[in-house]
């Protein structure tokens, strides 16, 4: 959730940018494409790379390889079209890891939560992250809004060079915070592959014992 909010800031700034800073409103098409054409292409791929490496050294290599493409799209000074759908097409690919994988993480909590306390909490976890993610979207475009506003960007205006600046920091510095937050917090997520399936052998067990 705090990767949603934080890659939202990239996401939706990203038709300011090409257009004030870049002077590519006429491609914004074709960049949306390849940034979410890489993300839907990478899906496949991360996949087959969770049952290779588990889901948590996955995650952890697409945190790492957001955070490169981040660090490319703050410090390499972009002039051309081709030179931001690389780094576009390397941040879609990297973040399309996020979707598949979220989602097949949660049951493994899930199961975590049935071992240690013998109770599954399907419905309503599932139910709370629904409400969260949302609530990370809604949080995320107030937050927007809020920091547009304070470093004086005008919609249909001519921005300033501080604007431009502030506008480029906000897509790449936010995001970067939100990325390695991520990191940190799986690399002490507990559950690797070798300790999800100790606890699903002891949860069938448990069963077993119960019939």
């Amino acid at each position: 959730l705090i990767l949603i909010s934080t890659y939202l800031m990239f996401n939706n700034n990203l038709i300011y940018f090409t257009k004030y800073a870049l002077g590519l409103h006429e491609y914004q098409g074709t960049i949306l494409a390849v940034l979410s054409g890489a993300n839907l292409a990478a899906i496949p791929i991360w996949a087959f790379l969770a049952i290779i490496l588990g889901k948590k050294n996955t995650w952890m290599l697409s945190m790492t390889l957001l955070f490169i493409g981040f660090c490319m799209f703050y410090l390499y000074p972009i002039a051309e079209l081709n030179e931001l759908l690389f780094i576009l097409a390397f941040i879609g690919f990297a973040n399309g890891a996020t979707g598949v994988l979220f989602w097949s993480m949660l049951p493994d909590t899930i199961e975590y939560g049935e071992w240690k306390t013998g109770i599954r909490t399907e419905s309503s976890l599932y139910g709370f992250m629904t409400f969260a993610q949302k609530g990370a979207i809604a949080f995320a475009a107030v937050i927007l809004g809020m920091i547009l506003t304070n470093i004086g960007f005008e919609p249909n205006e001519v921005q300033t060079e501080q604007t431009l600046e502030s506008l480029k920091n906000l897509m790449s510095l936010i995001p970067l915070i939100g990325v390695f937050i991520s990191f940190v917090l799986v690399y002490f997520y507990p559950i690797d592959r070798e300790f999800h399936k100790k606890l699903i052998d002891e949860i069938n067990l448990r069963k077993l014992k119960n019939v």
